[in-house]
């Protein structure tokens, strides 16, 4: 019976430390386990760092194609009034030359015209009698009257000077046209 006894405690014994050994073996896989997943979390937190690196990343890229989608709208932009401003140009220089040509004619025109009446009023002066505009009885040097200049009348004179305004006016609008395109381009 002791012996039997003896037997059954070994056995128990033996199966104790089967069932420990078991139990071990399953704690230390556990513990792998554990490690494995505190590894796993480790790298699932790494992610989510480098996820959220890469979404501020991917604001930041959204943030520079819209300053180069504004900096290229604003170079075409740009680009669209310099060659607005270089036709205008060309219309601005051409009708500034049309004034500058009316212009001239209409000085020369009033000069012939105003030389015109010096020799009228000329032809009407005498010796020892006043000048009408200057009061002098003494007049040695007239006007003469030309045949060229009596060509040029008051009502010409009003027409040219009808022309050079418009051309004054045409040229003023190009102008500001041309200081409007500018200031486009410099903002």
């Amino acid at each position: 019976k002791e012996k039997k006894a003896s037997l059954e405690l070994e056995f128990k014994k033996e199966k104790a430390i089967r069932e420990v050994e078991v139990i071990n073996s399953e704690i230390e896989k556990a513990l792998e386990l554990k490690i494995s997943l505190e590894e796993e979390i480790k790298l699932i937190s790494n992610k989510k760092t480098e996820r959220n690196s890469l979404l501020i990343l991917e604001n930041n890229l959204k943030i520079e194609i819209e300053k180069i989608e504004k900096l290229k709208e604003g170079l075409n932009n740009y680009n669209l009034q310099k060659g607005r401003h270089s036709k205008g140009r060309v219309f601005y220089e051409k009708e500034d030359k049309i004034y500058l040509k009316e212009n001239s004619k209409l000085e020369q025109m009033e000069d012939i015209y105003r030389r015109n009446l010096a020799g009228i009023l000329a032809l009407t002066l005498k010796e020892d009698e006043e000048c009408p505009v200057c009061g002098s009885t003494h007049h040695p040097k007239r006007a003469d009257k030309n045949s060229e200049v009596s060509l040029v009348k008051e009502e010409d004179i009003k027409l040219q000077k009808d022309v050079v305004k418009a051309s004054q006016e045409k040229r003023q609008r190009y102008y500001d046209e041309l200081v409007k395109i500018n200031s486009i381009m410099n903002s």
